[in-house]
């Protein structure tokens, strides 16, 4: 998935401060086929049980806040979410979404255009999305640069392997 495209999918909201620990329970930190499943199960069952292949994660505040590992990103990756809008975002889950290649977006007062269950599309390149379910418009900030780039390619290594292979 590159952030290039628009990204239409249905809204899981999530309030503020969700923690790593949340989003992906350490117990399933070193198993792969365990993390999908598990991801924000301690929040929300319903979710954790769902088929998510272009979800949308929709929270507050600090979302991701916690001890910086990679695992919650790769837990929502492989839970099948497409990207995650936030009021704002844990610095070192920011930085790790960008090297994952995750799409993220941050949209004060999100919560208050979206709710669970509403059809969002937002285009994480241009930071511009809409709830399809109210018509409501919605303006994030997207990550910027060498930045945008890296989450186009897919994560830092597919774009340094682009870059080096260019470069030759």
């Amino acid at each position: 998935m590159t952030a290039s495209a628009p990204t239409t999918g249905r809204v899981w909201t999530f309030g503020d401060r969700v923690s790593v620990e949340y989003i992906s329970p350490l117990r399933y930190m070193f198993q792969p086929e365990g993390r999908g499943t598990a991801c924000l199960k301690y929040l929300d069952r319903e979710f954790a049980a769902a088929e998510k292949n272009g979800d949308l994660i929709v929270a507050g505040s600090h979302f991701g806040q916690g001890p910086g590992h990679d695992h919650a990103i790769l837990a929502i990756r492989e839970a099948g979410v497409a990207g995650v809008v936030a009021h704002s975002f844990a610095p070192q889950f920011f930085r790790h979404a960008i090297v994952h290649g995750l799409p993220v977006a941050e949209c004060p007062g999100i919560l208050d255009l979206v709710g669970p269950g509403d059809v969002l599309t937002m285009d994480f390149a241009t930071g511009e999305g809409r709830n399809d379910t109210t018509g409501r418009p919605v303006s994030a900030t997207v990550p910027g640069g060498i930045a945008a780039d890296i989450v186009g390619r897919g994560g830092l290594l597919p774009f340094l392997r682009n870059e080096l292979s260019t470069s030759r």
